[in-house]
């Protein structure tokens, strides 16, 4: 049986790797610089935060 294996990425995050299919369940610069990029940059959200208090409401709809 294949096991779910642990792999650092390039920024020092961790990530995992599907035992069967053999893909990461992040980006291989990792999950750090991948919700950056996604989250952080695409909803400009330190620009927000500079205009004051940001109501923010993460809902888990990953892999699992």
């Amino acid at each position: 049986m294949n096991e779910v294996s642990p792999l650092q990425t390039d920024d020092g995050s961790y990530t995992l790797r599907h035992p069967a299919l053999g893909e990461l369940y992040h980006a291989r610069q990792g999950a750090a610089s991948e919700a950056q990029v996604k989250f952080v940059q695409a909803t400009q959200l330190a620009e927000r935060l500079r205009q004051g208090p940001v109501r923010l409401l993460d809902i888990g709809t990953g892999l699992g």
